[in-house]
């Protein structure tokens, strides 16, 4: 009896295996046309006015940062000025940073990422949340930067499944709701796939009990929409793309229109209508199906972010000695101690070099690489000579060979006591010193603001 019930589940196991598989098959015949035409309506509509739409156009497979698009003025000064106050515009802003190629961790004088961490609380809870329906895209965000908060923040959502095993928000109570629960499996799906596999099948069961037979999820009682449907394939593209129905990708495409939006009911009007953050939903649903979690492709650019510092640029000499002649070192920029192609940088050498003063060297990154950096070399005045120094009554006369229009700085010490005097004569009379002592006289030039190397102490009685 066991043999013949093991073969039975076996068998029907190959069954729903194959049944799921020609359901994915039969979807992606359907979603590739359905991807096409939303990424032809962004193309066409192609200013960038929020971090959702940065979002959805980058999971289309489209990138953001390129000239085909361009972010509304206001929608990038935004970027520049992100508060936790709006949990939700802070942490999508922080992914769409990193989607347009920037650095969250270091965007325009600004640490989003530090910002970020600072809100994951001991146990993992997420500060100024009121329900896993926002402290799981606070989880999107640690998961793009790759962030090592993500474990205890996973943890804690997790942790926030109600008895039926769906998500929440907060609405007089929990209130449970598939597009959070939907939302929360992708989140946990990322974050550690096997680890919250039973938190995960759990939730994937109380959304599979608002299923309808028109391909719709519908736990809510209030009817299928684009918007719950987008979410929930999303969450299955992530974690089991094959069990997805294709009904339930029936039902999604239903609401697309002819330029390639999705639409919605409009309670104001009545009617069904374009709607942008429909439209937002349902294509990162198609983008998701076709090319996995944007929020993976995020964190695959952080990953490969590599922010060139001052550590990482070292110039062969940092200080010549004026010779007429043009002056300049070699530049070396390394990464993780390795010699970096140059490729993968550009330096700008100044244009005048031979003058006495200081010269900036830019090193920009190209490609993986990020980050402006500028390091400075000098060239010194060259050294002044002593001729002579002399020692008169209580005090002392030096001379010395200079260039012509320089300032000469002469020290004198006594003890522990330096004293120092410029000129732009060739010869200095010091007076007023004690006598019958003896001091160590140096000079030096000074040009542009940079001084030379200083002469050999002589020793004169005074």
């Amino acid at each position: 009896m066991k043999k013949i019930l093991t073969g039975l589940l076996s068998a029907a196991m190959t069954v729903s295996m194959a049944t799921t598989v020609a359901l994915a098959a039969n979807s992606q015949t359907k979603v590739k046309p359905s991807l096409n035409k939303v990424v032809g309506y962004y193309t066409k509509n192609n200013t960038l006015s929020s971090s959702d739409q940065v979002i959805s156009v980058a999971s289309l497979g489209l990138d953001a940062s390129s000239k085909s698009f361009k972010l509304d003025p206001d929608y990038k000064k935004s970027l520049a000025s992100l508060s936790t106050k709006s949990i939700g515009e802070f942490t999508k802003g922080i992914v769409a940073i990193t989607l347009l190629g920037d650095n969250p961790a270091s965007y325009q004088g600004k640490n989003y990422v530090k910002s970020l961490e600072g809100l994951v609380a001991k146990d993992g809870s997420i500060k100024g949340t009121t329900g896993p329906n926002q402290s799981v895209y606070a989880l999107y965000a640690l998961e793009s930067v790759n962030s090592s908060k993500v474990s205890v923040a996973a943890k804690y959502l997790a942790s926030q499944a109600m008895d039926n095993g769906a998500f929440w928000y907060n609405y007089n109570g929990k209130f449970a709701d598939d597009a959070t629960t939907a939302w929360v499996i992708e989140a946990l799906t990322l974050a550690n796939k096997k680890t919250y596999a039973p938190v995960i099948n759990k939730a994937f069961a109380y959304l599979e009990g608002g299923y309808k037979q028109d391909g719709s999820y519908d736990n809510s009682g209030f009817g299928g929409n684009a918007d719950t449907q987008s979410c929930v394939l999303q969450a299955y593209a992530v974690y089991n793309k094959k069990a997805i129905k294709t009904k339930a990708v029936d039902y999604l495409l239903s609401w697309q229109l002819d330029d390639g939006s999705f639409s919605a009911y409009d309670f104001n009007t009545s009617k069904v209508a374009s709607n942008a953050y429909t439209t937002v939903e349902a294509a990162r649903a198609l983008g998701t199906y076709t090319y996995g979690s944007v929020y993976q492709q995020a964190a695959a650019f952080n990953a490969s972010y590599h922010k060139l510092t001052k550590d990482n640029v070292k110039l062969s000499k940092t200080t010549y000695v004026y010779n007429g002649k043009r002056q300049q070192p070699t530049v070396k920029v390394t990464y993780d101690k390795k010699a970096l192609n140059k490729k993968n940088y550009v330096v700008t050498l100044p244009k005048e070099a031979k003058k006495v003063g200081k010269y900036t060297i830019t090193v920009k990154g190209k490609g993986d690489y990020k980050g402006t950096v500028k390091v400075t070399y000098t060239i010194t005045p060259a050294a002044v000579k002593v001729k002579s120094v002399k020692g008169v009554k209580k005090g002392f006369v030096v001379s010395y060979q200079k260039a012509p229009k320089t300032t000469v700085q002469v020290a004198y010490t006594l003890g522990k006591k330096t004293t120092y005097k410029k000129t732009t004569k060739s010869v200095l009379k010091v007076s007023a010193l004690k006598a019958s002592k003896t001091y160590d006289v140096k000079v030096r030039a000074l040009q542009n603001g940079v001084y030379g190397p200083w002469s050999k102490s002589v020793q004169v009685k005074a």
